[in-house]
């Protein structure tokens, strides 16, 4: 198995990770408890990593999918925690993660 296959099933694990997330509801997300939020956060991070690692010739070979912006939130959420727009972070989660699923080999 290649290492972009490793780090493309990673990216679709962390994917269905926020899936679950968002079946919470956008409440307990934006509630109280913060570990929908970390939890979010954390595979929002992963993907973004896992993409990062990602050879040339595997983003090249998806072409639609906006590799820079899906590694440049990662690093919005590493380095600029303080910012984050939990909003955006909903869109992200029920908009461009079921579209980046989509869009991969399963």
């Amino acid at each position: 198995m290649s290492q972009d296959t490793v780090h493309i099933e990673d990216i679709l694990y962390f994917c269905n990770e926020v899936r679950k997330i968002v079946a919470l509801g956008f409440d307990a997300f934006i509630g109280e408890d913060l570990m929908p939020r970390w939890a979010m956060e954390r595979c929002l991070q992963n993907i973004g990593e896992a993409a990062n690692r990602l050879s040339q010739g595997a983003t090249d070979a998806y072409p639609h999918i906006p590799w820079p912006a899906v590694v440049g939130l990662r690093n919005v959420i590493a380095h600029e925690y303080d910012n984050i727009d939990y909003n955006l972070l909903w869109q992200i989660a029920t908009v461009d993660v079921p579209r980046l699923v989509e869009q991969l080999p399963s």
